[in-house]
């Protein structure tokens, strides 16, 4: 509906802008209608192409949302091929990228960077076992507005769209499916994207992962050398080992050389303690730059604001000490 409401009003091209049902202002309080994200799309249309009428609707493309088609129906409103959200020229998309090579694949994500600067440090967002919802959408967004290229690939994408399963049974059955080296390349191909569109500078590269994700934060900081840091929000220590997941972060602290920031709570059900505190051991033991912080009394996902188990305290200490981390070990 939005897309017809713009392509009718101002000739751009249907699917180029759609707007998030919920997106805030920048006061944090008051929801925008999808009346209002037309309007102002329109209105800013309009006067850019009125100030400048030799100003091509490519020209505004690459100048307001940072991106210009290829092709004609690379904006297929029907495959959802690309989602814009503007607001002060900071960009959110729904992409869509295929890599090559042995890893040769098309990937899903969500990406988000302030359209105004650029190149920027780059900061993978790893998701938890709900996949690419919304919050993990407005985790990219908030990195964004700290001056990050933040993206978050949607991992699960080969076995299934657990964002669209209510079950969580059938989400942890989807989960159990995705090898931890298909993770892994598929992070790199991400990277590889991220630094061939030209907006992001992977050679200040971060990660950040949250429950499953955090998981892999730990795995990925053994597996690319080329990372500067990394931030595990509760991210599970201990697995059963198989096949598809042969190891867990607790059998690879000597192999990690990349600084970890853990954050974890005190009353974690799903990561006890001992756990813990065994991690912390053996990367001291290991003179490993890592430090893992534990919030007493504190549930398990704290930081999904969606969910009874959010604590607004430790969240926001703990993404003060995220964003400390990183500029402490180069990913500003």
């Amino acid at each position: 509906m939005v897309g017809k409401a713009v392509r009718m009003a101002s000739g751009i091209r249907a699917a180029l802008i759609l707007a998030d049902l919920g997106y805030v202002t920048e006061c944090g309080t008051v929801l925008r209608t999808v009346s209002d994200f037309v309007t102002e799309v329109i209105s800013v249309y309009e006067g850019c192409t009125r100030d400048d009428p030799t100003k091509s609707q490519k020209d505004f493309l690459e100048q307001y949302f940072g991106h210009t088609p290829q092709t004609a129906d690379e904006y297929d409103e029907s495959e959802e091929k690309h989602r814009w959200v503007a607001r002060d020229k900071l960009i959110a998309a729904f992409v869509r990228w295929a890599s090559e090579g042995k890893h040769d694949r098309e990937y899903t994500g969500r990406a988000a960077c302030d359209g105004d600067r650029g190149p920027f440090a780059t900061v993978l967002v790893v998701h938890e076992i709900f996949g690419v919802h919304e919050h993990i959408k407005d985790i990219c967004r908030r990195l964004a507005k700290l001056g990050y290229f933040a993206v978050a690939p949607a991992l699960f994408a080969r076995e299934g769209d657990v964002a669209r399963i209510t079950d969580i049974q059938q989400i942890m059955q989807v989960g159990a499916k995705v090898p931890d080296s298909q993770v892994a390349s598929d992070l790199d191909s991400t990277v590889a994207w991220a630094k061939s569109i030209g907006h992001a500078n992977t050679q200040k590269l971060g990660i950040v992962g949250f429950c499953w994700g955090g998981c892999q934060v730990w795995l990925y900081s053994a597996h690319n050398p080329n990372l500067r840091a990394g931030v595990a929000w509760y991210g599970i220590l201990r697995r059963p080992n198989s096949e598809l997941a042969p190891q867990s972060p607790l059998d690879l602290a000597s192999q990690i050389n990349v600084p970890i920031l853990g954050l974890y709570g005190g009353t974690d059900a799903a990561i006890p303690m001992s756990q813990i505190e065994q991690m912390r051991a053996d990367l001291k033991g290991a003179r490993k730059p890592c430090e893992i912080v534990v919030y007493p009394d504190t549930p398990h996902g704290f930081n999904a604001d969606y969910r009874p188990s959010y604590r607004p305290q430790p969240a926001r200490d703990g993404w003060q000490r995220m964003e400390a981390w990183f500029k402490k070990y180069g990913v500003a």
